[in-house]
């Protein structure tokens, strides 16, 4: 079944994504700075090339088998248990953020914006066990706040130095905002021709992109703590992120020659 090959593609890529980079920090880097030692800059290359290639060949295939403009409509249980889970990230989030050396306008910002986004998927995740009124203008609030945490977070690199770290957290919160710029579209039925293909490529690329960032720190913070050289409290934001848009594309998109059998527990009801 197409599904069960584009789930194996994604599966693979996050894999040999997140493998290349852990060897990356453990091997490559100073442990104290986060800088890549000198003589090992040109692997440290070729190592976040594959990287990018495994990501840019996994988001190629899934959208090439993706059904044009086919999206389910329903409630997927996997989907909104790591909507909770984002939810509450992101709750945390608002309140244990530092945002150092970005504007004190963009921090206000971010803070509410996170706050209202927390608000926003716990809803969306209750949403599917309780029905209530849910206006599809509110997706646009995650949007935002991406859109903003971006910002920041290419601020707030810059502001220190710029090292491969920072390349990875902005390219998936760059491909995060992106990805829910067109689930608004999609919520609120602006979406332009070929919008599924679209999304499948934009998610698939946020989803890797996250956890390619976020869980190797997260691996190295329990096996070798020593070398992280700014921990891995901030991970975990980017880590529900990038589970719970892989649940949107897998739960959402039709996919080519696939049969009626469902990846998880879908509830149908009144909403």
């Amino acid at each position: 079944m197409k599904r069960n090959t584009c789930l194996l593609v994604w599966t693979g890529a996050f894999l040999l994504s997140v493998l290349f980079r852990t060897a990356e920090m453990l091997k490559f880097t100073e442990y104290d700075t986060g800088f890549i030692i000198p003589s090992y800059k040109t692997l440290t290359t070729v190592f976040s090339a594959v990287i990018f290639l495994f990501i840019a060949f996994s988001a190629l295939f899934i959208s090439k088998s993706t059904r044009t403009n086919a999206c389910r409509k329903g409630f997927n249980a996997l989907t909104s248990l790591s909507a909770f889970m984002l939810g509450a990230a992101l709750a945390v989030s608002a309140i244990a953020d530092n945002y150092v050396g970005v504007p004190s306008v963009l921090r206000i910002l971010c803070t509410a914006l996170a706050v209202l986004s927390a608000v926003y998927f716990i809803a969306f995740a209750l949403r599917s066990w309780v029905h209530f009124p849910f206006s599809a203008y509110f997706s646009a609030v995650p949007a935002l706040f991406f859109v903003a945490r971006a910002a920041s977070v290419a601020i707030k690199g810059a502001y220190h130095t710029v090292i491969s770290d920072t390349v990875f957290d902005v390219a998936a919160y760059c491909f995060i905002m992106l990805f829910f710029l067109e689930f608004v579209r999609a919520a609120n039925g602006s979406a332009q021709s070929g919008g599924a293909v679209k999304f499948a490529a934009m998610g698939t690329s946020a989803s890797l992109l996250s956890l390619t960032a976020s869980t190797p720190k997260i691996i190295i913070s329990v096996l070798s703590p020593e070398a992280l050289h700014d921990g891995s409290k901030s991970e975990y934001l980017l880590f529900f992120v990038g589970i719970y848009i892989a649940c949107e594309v897998f739960s959402r998109l039709c996919f080519k020659q696939e049969t009626s059998e469902k990846l998880s527990l879908y509830y149908s009801g009144k909403h």
